[in-house]
């Protein structure tokens, strides 16, 4: 449990500080008409991208060190399809539940004041 808090605290600080860099970027689609959803849905989709590949990364990870995890494990297989899919769809889920925040804060701020400061 600890492991899963820290880590969408770490998902969330590296997604607060990506959207941050691009403050200007968010406000400049702002400005010329995008809406607040499509700026929040194009974060989002960009943070369960690199989920999908993180997980695919790790599944494939798991697979090829079946036998290292063999010996950690207690009455699962190594290679059990459904714990692996669960875990992965789980890490999914927080990634997207951390990302929610920044995405929502990107939009917060006026197209003007943000493009007021650069």
């Amino acid at each position: 449990m600890t492991a899963l808090v820290l880590s969408m605290i770490g998902v969330y600080g590296l997604l607060s500080f990506l959207t941050a860099r691009r403050h200007s970027e968010i406000a400049i689609r702002m400005a010329v008409g995008a809406q607040a959803g499509q700026v929040r849905r194009l974060i989002l989709t960009e943070a369960v991208r690199l989920a999908v590949f993180g997980a695919a990364v790790g599944l494939a990870a798991s697979f090829l060190f079946t036998q290292a995890l063999q010996s950690l494990l207690f009455e699962v297989s190594a290679v059990d399809p459904m714990t692996l899919g669960a875990v992965a769809a789980f890490l999914i889920l927080i990634v997207t539940a951390a990302s929610w925040a920044p995405a929502w804060n990107a939009t917060r701020v006026p197209p003007f004041e943000a493009l007021r400061c650069d």
